[in-house]
């Protein structure tokens, strides 16, 4: 149990979510996401919008994903979540397509160290 720690609960999830299959428990990493979130914490909701993309331990749902993504970034959550959202937007995943919302938050993330790799050069 995290104890109240936020960043314990967050990272405990992030390791209940992406760690290795034998450690997975999606139910108890939302859980932990939705403790961590009524606790404002931002990168709580960007993990909470991967949950949602997926599918892992709730119902797969990308406006949801998107929701959650654009509640992370918005509290701070940095250059992962820059990345999250504009890959919604260039994907129109939960929300419109626009290429040019996406451009500058794939811009944002690299400036902030986070590789947009599945774009070429030319489309960033």
């Amino acid at each position: 149990m995290a104890h109240g720690c936020v960043f314990a609960m967050v990272n405990l999830a992030n390791m209940l979510t992406l760690g290795p299959k034998k450690c997975r428990d999606y139910s108890r990493a939302v859980e932990l996401l939705k403790m961590a979130m009524a606790k404002d914490d931002p990168e709580a909701f960007n993990m909470m919008g991967l949950c949602y993309r997926e599918g892992r331990g709730v119902p797969q749902d990308d406006a949801e994903a998107f929701r959650y993504y654009k509640l992370g970034y918005e509290k701070g959550a940095g250059p992962v979540s820059a990345y999250n959202l504009g890959r919604c937007y260039y994907l129109g995943r939960g929300v419109d397509k626009n290429p040019d919302i996406a451009k500058k938050l794939f811009k944002e993330a690299e400036d902030g160290g986070f590789p947009v790799q599945f774009l070429s050069d030319s489309n960033k």
